[in-house]
């Protein structure tokens, strides 16, 4: 295990010196590696979020500002600022809330997976708006009178689970095949070239 680990800080200082040298020789490769550069930073943060890793969140973030203000996003670079200061004190001024968001809980997971971690604003737009904009919701047919808004958001949370155990029963009778071949090819081991 530590050879692998020796083997693959070798190969990357290797390529981190490749992509030193290529910097110098031109300005297209320069322009390319700062790109593939920005590219990994949103891989970084993506990996983050997906998987609720609080530091690595924070680190990508501090990355991003670079990224925001090159791009001309001036309001996320300064507001990106800000935040990423603001959650660097966090363990100071609310130790509890720090130790939850540490522990994954900056994210909203809907299942046990590791993959599975999403924005709390995401989640917000994927499930409290689009119940608003569909049909027979608050801005299509019904109205915006407080007594309609009232009654809509008393009896969303009921409407949400009824809502997604009637789609997740029709999509498991819609597709049958497909969930079964796919939780029988989950079971199978592994192929036997993993272990030679």
């Amino acid at each position: 295990m530590c050879t692998t680990i020796v083997i693959w800080t070798l190969r990357i200082s290797a390529f981190q010196g490749i992509k030193c040298t290529m910097r110098q020789e031109s300005r297209a490769s320069q322009l390319w590696i700062r790109y593939i550069d920005y590219v990994d930073i949103i891989k970084l943060f993506l990996i983050a979020e997906r998987t609720s890793d609080w530091t690595m969140h924070l680190d990508a973030c501090q990355a991003m500002l670079n990224l925001f203000a090159a791009s001309g996003h001036y309001n996320y670079a300064k507001n990106c600022r800000i935040y990423v200061q603001q959650m660097l004190d966090l363990r100071e001024s609310y130790q509890t809330l720090h130790e939850q968001f540490v522990r994954g809980n900056h994210t909203i997971r809907r299942s046990n997976r590791l993959w599975v971690g999403l924005s709390c604003d995401l989640v917000i737009e994927q499930t409290l708006m689009k119940s608003a904009k569909r049909r027979g919701g608050l801005t299509r047919g019904r109205g915006m009178q407080e007594s309609v808004r009232q009654t809509w958001t008393s009896t969303l949370n009921e409407c949400t689970s009824i809502h997604l155990a009637m789609s997740c029963t029709y999509e498991a009778h819609r597709f049958p095949h497909k969930t079964t071949t796919r939780t029988k090819n989950d079971l199978q081991p592994p192929p036997t070239w993993t272990s030679q």
